[in-house]
């Protein structure tokens, strides 16, 4: 990953290829995001919420914007760019900015980049657990979001069970996502996970339901 310094020097001029699919994609990764992700992606651009709103309202973006959307949420810059329709994610330690960045122009060395150490792990530290994390539950909660995933017998009940979670205008949101913009939002979920316990139990959940 780019060190922050580096953003400082990104330019702000137009680099999306099409107008359109960034206006898409910078809102539809945008919208859903937390606040703690969101302060992030506008403190290492040094940019406003402003300056994204109006990303996706007329579809030009800057590599400043775009980078550090990019850094954050472990997404291909080309795709949000508007370059590539491969919406691909990436690891902490790929350079997958430094090689967009290269690409648009920009020179930069060994010393712009910082690689993330990642703890050694043995298979037998990484146990798989028998069932979902506990979720907490308020006074207002209906009982049917406490259920471990072990006691839905069919997914009909694991449908009814989930959408219970969801109020009608959630619901009729839902419905209209595209394939494109349900993966973005799963991207995001996974971001958020790494910042909120609930947002991982609704992770962790998610996981559940697709093996099922």
């Amino acid at each position: 990953m780019l060190k922050p310094e580096v953003f400082k020097s990104l330019k702000q001029g137009n680099i999306g290829k099409n107008p359109e699919k960034v206006m898409e994609r910078i809102k539809a990764v945008w919208k859903p995001l937390a606040k703690p992700e969101r302060e992030e992606i506008l403190a290492l651009s040094g940019m406003s919420k402003i300056s994204v709103e109006r990303a996706y309202k007329t579809g030009n973006v800057s590599a400043k914007l775009v980078a550090a959307f990019a850094q954050v949420l472990k997404l291909d810059p080309l795709y949000l760019a508007g370059h590539s329709d491969d919406a691909r994610t990436f690891d902490e330690n790929e350079d997958y900015v430094a090689q967009f960045l290269k690409g648009l122009g920009y020179e930069l060395g060994k010393s712009d980049v910082v690689k993330t150490r990642k703890p050694r792990t043995t298979k037998s530290a990484l146990p798989i657990p028998n069932e979902l994390p506990p979720v907490e539950q308020s006074a207002d909660e209906s009982p049917a979001q406490s259920y471990p995933i072990h006691t839905l017998n069919d997914m009909d009940t694991m449908l009814t069970v989930t959408t219970k979670l969801l109020d009608d205008d959630a619901r009729g949101k839902l419905g209209e996502l595209t394939e494109e913009e349900t993966m973005l939002l799963l991207q995001s979920l996974r971001v958020q996970a790494g910042f909120s316990s609930n947002k991982k139990a609704q992770f962790e959940l998610i996981k559940a339901l697709l093996l099922v």
